[in-house]
């Protein structure tokens, strides 16, 4: 193929093609190939843009012009917005660059297949470089970009918020002051998306306060970079003698974007998996800890409970000790005559101790009285009986019941 024949068709190609992307072979005789390729162009639709992807980084070039002047797949962005045309009179690299001019906001921004999905933790960079005329006559003059989200990719989509972020640091939108003039100046804009967002766009441009009107400010060489960020479409094209074959295949961002999130919950499902295999091996320590601990508690309580045992032993003992004493106590104090008082001695045992050698006597030493009556009866005169067995008889069976005997 010619070179003639192959700027023709890049040419055909760049301006009559805006469809959805398609995966195309067309054949065709060298003599035809012309005709061939604006066949191609009424037939079949690819997505065309002056963008390059590599290694997750689209440029966006300000070469080409849509209705109204702005950038190709650019719109004006505030209402304020009065300028952002595309100009030759300034450019970085190419032929042209976007032109602001004028006070207040003065934003463009992309949509259509400039419209992203954004993923979850992933950093994106939006880098551009900046032309100011004058930064020195009063006022101040500043740059800003926002990273912001639409309802759908088209140009009518409505504005839906921010990007959220993960830092307050590097913020979704971000106005930054012109310190140079008369020479390009990069300025950088990153942030790292907190979740997933479908329609994402970049606004860009300028503010100008009063008096600031005759300020001019060119952007060009804008891209974006981010690790699912790839091109809308890559095209081969293979000359051969006869016949010529085209053939161009399209990866959309949706394709590699579903995969890449589909990767990312993988990964994250993996790392929560070992996660819970830590947790459980921690658990399970946990387990046997409390498994030992108990244990002995157990030893700890038989132990204890081994003692008690000697100790109710021994108290048994004691206990039963003390109630044969009780008894024997009981027997000597328990009245044996009929009526409740001691038995009267009968004639013969006075007898017996009558015969036995006695002398009666009466003798007080304190307050204790020592009476000796031999074998002959003794009568006792008191206010009061220091003596009560009924009380005495009461308290041993109140005792005996608490004892269980």
């Amino acid at each position: 193929m010619s070179a003639s024949v192959k700027k023709n068709f890049f040419d055909l190609m760049k301006h009559n093609c805006f469809g959805p992307p398609h995966t195309f072979e067309i054949l065709n005789k060298k003599r035809k190939v012309s005709t061939a390729m604006v066949s191609i162009c009424v037939l079949v639709t690819v997505l065309c843009l002056s963008s390059v992807a590599n290694g997750g980084v689209l440029e966006m070039g300000f070469e080409e012009t849509e209705q109204g002047g702005f950038p190709l797949n650019f719109k004006p962005y505030f209402y304020t917005t009065k300028t952002g045309f595309i100009s030759g009179d300034q450019k970085r690299s190419g032929e042209k660059s976007a032109y602001f001019f004028g006070s207040n906001w003065q934003l463009i921004v992309n949509y259509g297949p400039y419209s992203f999905t954004f993923l979850q933790g992933v950093t994106y960079t939006y880098d551009f470089w900046v032309w100011a005329d004058n930064v020195d006559n009063g006022n101040d003059i500043f740059v800003r970009s926002e990273f912001c989200v639409h309802s759908n990719p088209s140009k009518s989509a409505s504005f839906r918020g921010t990007v959220r972020v993960t830092s307050e640091k590097d913020p979704a939108a971000k106005t930054v002051k012109i310190t140079k003039a008369q020479e390009w100046v990069k300025f950088t804009h990153t942030i790292v998306s907190a979740q997933d967002r479908e329609h994402v766009r970049i606004n860009v441009g300028t503010f100008t306060g009063p008096g600031q009107n005759s300020v001019k400010v060119y952007i060009d060489d804008v891209t974006l970079s981010g690790e699912n960020i790839i091109a809308p479409t890559t095209t081969t094209i293979s000359p051969t003698s006869s016949p010529t074959t085209i053939t161009s295949t399209t990866h959309t961002t949706t394709t590699n974007t579903e995969r890449q999130i589909l990767q990312r919950n993988v990964t994250a499902s993996q790392e929560t998996l070992k996660n819970v295999e830590l947790a459980l091996i921690e658990s399970q320590k946990n387990i046997n800890n409390h498994v030992t601990t108990l244990n002995q508690k157990i030893d700890d309580l038989s132990t204890e409970n081994f003692q008690l045992k000697v100790d109710n032993t021994n108290l048994e003992n004691k206990l039963s000790d003390v109630l044969s004493r009780l008894i024997a106590v009981e027997k000597k104090l328990t009245p044996d005559g009929p009526d409740g008082r001691l038995k009267v001695p009968t004639a013969q045992v006075l007898e017996d101790c009558a015969s036995q050698p006695c002398t009666q006597s009466i003798h007080a030493s304190g307050d204790m009285i020592e009476v000796n009556a031999c074998c002959a009866p003794m009568v006792i005169n008191e206010g009061r009986c220091s003596v009560q067995p009924c009380e005495l008889q009461n308290r041993l069976d109140a005792l005996q019941s608490k004892l269980g005997l």
